[in-house]
């Protein structure tokens, strides 16, 4: 099959395999097909034709090519090999491309924030909280979002999809996330009550969405860290680590709290914690039957 001339049914169809196939959000969707799209390019500019002439170090020049002109961290060159894996894997499934060109991660060091504890937290939303301002309501929206994220744990892709009709009077469904899947996760009443104050004073139409502007259109991903960020300090996605440290840090287990983010993977789950070494030694010792025994400068055991 040649590249450029069917670029445009490629890509098509590996659209409806992302969407249908392997159930990926639209957002998600679109970001690999910008790659593959990128990718298709470069290999024409090599004067790759066909399918059949892609090798494993055309996709190396391409990764390359991409992290210098872009000047992107390992983190980010991972997500590109990601998504460039994941494509050539269709290609050899749906368009009987057979040379193997799957390209292993790079070494990234792990970014992740560091979190502060929930006393803090509780502080903050404290200070934060919009009182009398029922005429600002982009303000209470804010807030309203900021709670709805530290309450849940969902994503900006989620929140941006978030209906009245999801809240329950103790659980909110979650639905429109990875994967196209749903689940349900308790709420606390200064949610609902955050919520509440933003549908009363929201001057827009339910009927529409949820989430809006100023100007009465729906807020996008972007429009939501924005507002998050002025607010707080800092990201969506920060509320989102918090909602799993605070929950885990106070006892909740590592498997209830997966099915309440949405992974797929415990070992997702675990990176989403913050938990420190000295807070897994306090678990161990206050938990781990073996703790209670005690040795004295004889050496002599005491069992308790």
């Amino acid at each position: 099959m040649y590249l450029l001339k069917n670029r445009n049914l490629i890509l098509d169809d590996y659209y409806m395999y992302l969407i249908v196939l392997k159930a990926y959000a639209k957002r998600t969707s679109k970001t690999y097909l910008k790659e593959a799209d990128r990718l298709i390019y470069f290999l024409y500019k090599l004067k790759i034709k066909s399918l059949s002439e892609i090798k494993k170090n055309h996709i190396e020049k391409f990764i390359i090519a991409e992290r210098k002109k872009r000047k992107i961290s390992n983190v980010s060159t991972n997500l590109l090999i990601s998504c460039i894996n994941n494509f050539t894997f269709f290609l050899f499934k749906k368009h009987n491309f057979c040379e193997n060109t799957h390209l292993k991660h790079m070494k990234a060091a792990s970014k992740i924030p560091k979190m502060i504890n929930s006393k803090k937290m509780v502080l903050l939303l404290k200070e934060k909280y919009p009182l009398n301002e029922e005429k600002n309501w982009l303000k209470i929206r804010d807030y309203a979002i900021g709670i709805l994220i530290y309450s849940t744990g969902m994503r900006v892709s989620e929140v941006i999809d978030f209906s009245m009709y999801d809240v329950d009077n103790e659980w909110i469904r979650v639905v429109n996330g990875k994967g196209m899947k749903s689940r349900e996760v308790p709420t606390n009443k200064l949610m609902h009550e955050a919520i509440r104050r933003y549908i009363d004073c929201c001057p827009f139409s339910m009927l529409k969405g949820f989430w809006f502007n100023r100007n009465g259109k729906k807020m996008t991903a972007d429009a939501v860290g924005r507002a998050i960020n002025t607010m707080f300090g800092f990201s969506p996605h920060y509320f989102r680590h918090a909602f799993a440290t605070h929950l885990v840090r106070g006892g909740c287990e590592l498997m209830v709290l997966k099915d309440f983010l949405g992974h797929s993977s415990l070992h997702t789950t675990s990176i989403y914690t913050h938990v420190e070494p000295q807070h897994l030694v306090e678990s161990v010792n206050n938990f781990h039957p073996m703790s209670s025994i005690r040795i004295n400068k004889n050496f002599q055991i005491n069992f308790n």
